[in-house]
């Protein structure tokens, strides 16, 4: 899907906020694996860590965002120091408004069920802006 197909979907979603959740990980923590019970956003206030999310290597320091969809797969390798986040954990769908295209687009392709690396999505999308 394009960005410009993403971002259309974006605008005619209704998104319903599910939880917020804090986690706090001390030095020397090794973490469990955790699958998203939603689709949500994982949003880094403080320290750095690379993550996995289904399988795929992300290098993370504070305020950054990755983004999975729900039942998606998040690995910690090791905490090297505190490590402090937030999940946002929401339910998309689509506004009375939208037409049957869109419809259409959003159950064939959804981005809300897609696993992001938020910092390099947002950076490609600004240079179309």
């Amino acid at each position: 899907m394009n960005a410009d197909d993403n971002l259309m979907l974006w605008d005619y979603a209704h998104i319903r906020l599910i939880d917020i959740r804090h986690v706090l990980f001390k030095a020397g923590d090794k973490p469990n694996s955790y699958r998203f019970p939603a689709a949500g956003f994982l949003y880094l206030v403080r320290g750095s860590a690379v993550f996995r999310l289904n399988g795929n290597k992300h290098t993370a320091e504070r305020f950054h965002i990755l983004h999975s969809g729900k039942g998606g797969q998040l690995d910690i390798d090791w905490v090297r120091e505190e490590l402090e986040f937030y999940f946002i954990f929401y339910k998309a769908s689509l506004t009375l408004t939208s037409g049957l295209g869109v419809r259409r687009l959003f159950e064939k392709n959804s981005p809300f069920n897609d696993s992001m690396n938020l910092p390099r999505m947002l950076r490609w999308i600004c240079c179309f802006k």
